[in-house]
């Protein structure tokens, strides 16, 4: 493309830059010694001398790139300002902390830019704990979470290798009902069948242990058997349809997992967690 073509950056266009980087239609004339501090990939481009005949901007070789501008934008930020990720807010919704952070995983992972990407994931980290008891301290601060949201974390960890975000991600999909997750055009099949999985394992776990009261049905004496009978079909019916395991929630439709949803959840979780814990001691004793 022609130089008078593309867009010199307005903030990323520096005077003595030595490389010139074209994202798009977008010149970006930054410092190769710079990218090679925070890159091994560029560390190894610029070491790797360039042809006389090779294009050249205001004097500096030009290298494509097939990436997002706006992401790319991102990440440049986040190099040449040391206090950008200080600017983040950790309290932030997480479709906030998703604009600003998705773009620097995805291109600090593909870059080989091991610093950045430590320091998103770690934000990421701290809104999908990997530890029960981050999960219930988290619920408990009352973030909340939205289905879209949780949809794009699983499919950015996926994508950019960041297994620590996947536990809890799933769990909280499982929030959503059947039909959107099998209609959801951004999970992939195989996270469909563990979502789907999951949403089994919470019912059993649901049956044998947080509610176990409710499918131990004794009748009483006096009872003519209808009782037994009529609960006994009710709780296989529910079983089999696959309804909502968490039972107590109070709008499990709502599956845009705010709080509500998110916090029950995070009650049955800890529920299955400590009575799994004390039939464990029983046993062994």
């Amino acid at each position: 493309m022609p130089e008078d073509q593309a867009n010199k950056h307005s903030a990323f266009y520096f005077n003595d830059g030595s490389i010139v980087l074209r994202v798009e239609s977008v010149l970006f004339k930054v410092h190769s010694s710079i990218l090679g501090r925070h890159s091994e990939v560029f560390h190894d481009l610029v070491e790797v001398p360039q042809p006389n005949d090779c294009e050249k901007v205001d004097g500096c070789p030009v290298v494509d790139l097939q990436d997002d501008v706006e992401e790319f934008t991102d990440t440049l930020g986040a190099i040449y300002d040391p206090f950008h990720f200080d600017a983040i807010d950790s309290k932030s919704s997480l479709n906030t902390l998703l604009n600003a952070l998705s773009g620097i995983l995805r291109i600090s992972t593909k870059y080989n830019m091991d610093q950045l990407r430590k320091k998103s994931i770690r934000l990421l980290e701290a809104k999908f704990p990997s530890t029960l008891d981050g999960c219930i301290s988290l619920l408990k601060s009352q973030f909340r979470y939205d289905s879209k949201d949780i949809v794009r974390i699983i499919t950015l960890a996926g994508r950019t290798n960041v297994p620590s975000v996947l536990p809890w991600a799933y769990y909280l999909c499982t929030h959503m009902g059947v039909d959107d997750i099998l209609k959801n055009n951004v999970l992939t099949w195989e996270d469909k069948a563990l979502c789907l999985a999951g949403k089994e394992k919470l019912w059993q776990a649901l049956m044998k242990h947080s509610h176990s009261f409710l499918f131990r049905f004794t009748p009483s004496p006096q009872c003519n058997g209808n009782c037994a009978t009529k609960m006994s079909m009710m709780l296989s019916s529910g079983q089999s349809s696959g309804i909502n395991p968490y039972t107590l929630q109070t709008n499990p439709s709502s599956a845009n997992t705010s709080s509500s949803a998110s916090i029950m959840g995070g009650q049955v979780l800890s529920d299955v967690e400590r009575r799994g814990g004390a039939q464990d001691e029983s046993s062994s004793s």
